[in-house]
């Protein structure tokens, strides 16, 4: 039931929140809403009973730009309209120096983490500085999830030091910094006490936690959370490929809550693009991460990301690209068309590629990529794998959504299981029988 209005109840306005982007800008609007909250702000369920609308941004490339400013655009309507008080702006547009009218109509701008001043300015309307800042913080207790009881993100740092040279990033997050062992324990030993029993690694670099600060690195923060009571499974997403070792791997390998799934954004695999794109890294790496991981876990599953159509690639360079999508068949592949974003490198190198070539590399590469995962998936038939019910089906009729380790949360196709009594949280034993699209279709063994 939505949250009544706060100046309908004589208190604190209530509070409706947008989040764009990736899961950890997510995180920021949990922190954000959780520290609202704490200070007795109402949260709306939907945006038609919330006196305030906050739209946390996204500005990595030019479609999440444009994503958030129609999301700006669509909330001063409904402020302007009479549907809301104010509207407030924060994020990874404000960091990144945008300047339109939009952000000239909203009551206020904020950068991140910038919850006290964000505070203040609901209780007092006042103005806040011109200059959005980023507000770095070691613990991020006290959430209001915004994801199921079952499921949470932990964010183990902020910022990053790889400098790709097509990346605003590092000059919107600024460098990386690692939050502490001791604190990423105690905060995963939080979420598992608040009804969580899978968690996210997440950051713009998971496979460089702690190297900014030296110690135990990834493979000590796998060790020290898999013992975490409560928690059955734990996800790592966004490893660098010049920063994951075999340790890591082998930490999977263990049969332990670490699940055997490697999200790793390669970008490319043509040696000068890669130069170029300042990796740090060339194809040679790349084949033997992928013959590792398959060494020491023929089961495991593997993400990646590339760009096409980066200023320089060429038909023989999009065709390794291709030829290497073949040879290491992942199982699930993320694609974007290059970006040129103002201020990077890459943004002033030569041989530039038109939008409409963009387009038809990124069709190439997504339809090979789309029949490698289907095949895959059919491989996993007759297979039986523990899963947890995220959510019931759109289509509803008693099916619902779940996930094995080889599924990361909101980002790769489910598996369907038709099953009456399940509820949102459960574990169970699946046998898959089927494939629809690139979805997995199973049926319910047990309760575990």
């Amino acid at each position: 039931m939505p949250v009544k209005s706060g100046n309908d109840m004589g208190g604190l306005p209530s509070i409706g929140l947008v989040s764009l982007g990736c899961a950890k800008n997510l995180v920021d609007s949990e922190r954000l809403l959780g520290h609202l909250a704490a200070a007795g702000f109402p949260v709306a369920m939907t945006a038609d009973v919330a006196d305030v609308l906050i739209v946390n941004t996204c500005a990595f490339i030019g479609d999440a730009t444009a994503e958030s400013e129609e999301q700006i655009r669509r909330c001063l309507g409904f402020r302007d309209g009479g549907g809301a008080e104010r509207v407030i702006v924060v994020g990874c547009l404000p960091l990144r120096g945008h300047a339109s009218d939009l952000l000239a109509r909203a009551d206020a701008v904020f950068g991140s983490g910038e919850h006290e001043a964000v505070e203040r300015f609901l209780k007092s309307g006042s103005r806040v500085p011109a200059r959005p800042a980023l507000v770095r913080h070691c613990m991020e207790g006290g959430r209001f999830r915004l994801t199921p009881a079952h499921f949470a993100y932990l964010r183990v740092s902020e910022g990053c030091d790889n400098r790709c040279s097509y990346c605003m990033i590092p000059s919107i997050r600024g460098p990386q910094s690692s939050k502490s062992l001791a604190d990423l324990t105690a905060e995963a030993g939080e979420l598992a006490l608040s009804g969580a029993s899978e968690i996210a690694l997440i950051g713009q670099d998971v496979a460089a936690w702690g190297r900014d600060a030296g110690g135990a690195g990834l493979p000590g923060l796998l060790r020290s959370i898999e013992g975490v009571r409560g928690l059955r499974r734990v996800m790592m997403l966004y490893l660098h490929p010049a920063h994951l070792g075999m340790e890591v791997v082998d930490a999977a390998a263990a049969g332990s809550a670490i699940a055997p799934y490697f999200d790793i954004p390669m970008q490319h695999a043509d040696a000068d693009l890669l130069a170029a794109m300042n990796r740090k890294h060339g194809p040679g790496l790349l084949r033997d991460l992928v013959s590792g991981i398959r060494r020491r876990i023929p089961h495991a599953a593997l993400r990646t990301t590339f760009i096409v159509g980066f200023p320089g690639e060429t038909e023989a360079a999009f065709q390794r690209l291709l030829d290497f999508v073949e040879w290491a068949r992942f199982d699930r592949v993320g694609a974007f068309a290059y970006s040129s974003e103002a201020g990077t490198p890459a943004a002033g190198l030569p041989g530039q590629i038109s939008e409409s070539e963009k387009q038809r590399r990124l069709g190439i590469l997504l339809g090979t990529a789309s029949r490698i995962s289907r095949e895959k998936s059919e491989e996993m038939l007759g297979r039986e794998f523990e899963v947890v019910v995220d959510r019931e089906s759109a289509s509803g009729r008693g099916v619902f959504e779940c996930r094995s380790f080889r599924e990361a949360f909101d980002a790769d196709p489910v598996i369907l299981v038709r099953k009456k009594g399940l509820t949102l949280g459960l574990w169970g034993l699946v046998r898959i029988t089927g494939v629809k699209d690139l979805d997995l279709r199973g049926v319910w063994l047990k309760t575990i």
